[in-house]
């Protein structure tokens, strides 16, 4: 067998081992340090569970992104921001944040009423979290007025929050008996119904 024809054959077995490269089958399950993912529990397609691997996060989002991007879809958790597909998750909820305050200044022009009147003392309706506005509450217009009897109208005091914007601002989510549901500051709860404050508080004290 000549010199030549014997480098061929080397060359070849050569390039078979380097096509032989492992394939990610399936992530199993991640790390978290510290608000990010760190490392990821490998199957590798064709082998046992026995010999799945723990990787580093960067080198599996490097290697396989549209695998990792999938898994954190199907977990239904909180994505760490170094995880795939962080930033479209971050761009939805933006998203549904900035329609809902269009539909939200929408509805107040179509009642008559400038976003800039929807204001009770400091906080405006891009402090209300999202999730409540769904829920039905806004800041008041209309309701309560001056007529109104605190102490026999309000229904209950749903939920005192902080708002996502500003942690110094505290919120209070209010149900009417005629079927309002308004957001008010703790101005407003001291002024017309501190008793009904106080018994708020006074049913979530625990004491050990």
């Amino acid at each position: 067998q000549s010199v030549n024809a014997k480098e061929s054959e080397e060359e070849e077995e050569e390039e078979e081992e380097e096509e032989e490269a492992y394939e990610v089958e399936k992530i199993v399950r991640h790390k978290i340090y510290r608000g990010k993912v760190t490392e990821y529990e490998i199957r590798w397609k064709g082998y046992s569970d026995k010999d799945n691997t723990i990787e580093k996060a960067t080198v599996i989002h490097a290697d396989v992104p549209e695998l990792c991007e999938k898994y954190w879809d199907n977990l239904k958790v909180q994505r760490p921001d170094n995880a795939p597909g962080y930033v479209k998750e971050s761009v939805k909820a933006s998203s549904k944040k900035r329609a809902a305050k269009e539909n939200k200044e929408q509805n107040a022009k179509s009642n008559g009423h400038s976003n800039k009147k929807q204001k009770t003392d400091d906080f405006t309706i891009a402090d209300i979290p999202f999730y409540m506005v769904e829920k039905g509450y806004q800041i008041p217009t209309d309701w309560p007025n001056a007529s109104t009897k605190w102490h026999l109208d309000l229904k209950d005091i749903v939920a005192i929050q902080v708002s996502p914007l500003d942690a110094d601002k505290r919120m209070a989510f209010l149900e009417w008996h005629n079927g309002k549901k308004t957001v008010h500051s703790l101005k407003d709860l001291h002024k017309h119904c501190p008793d009904r404050l106080i018994t708020y508080y006074e049913h979530r004290l625990h004491f050990v």
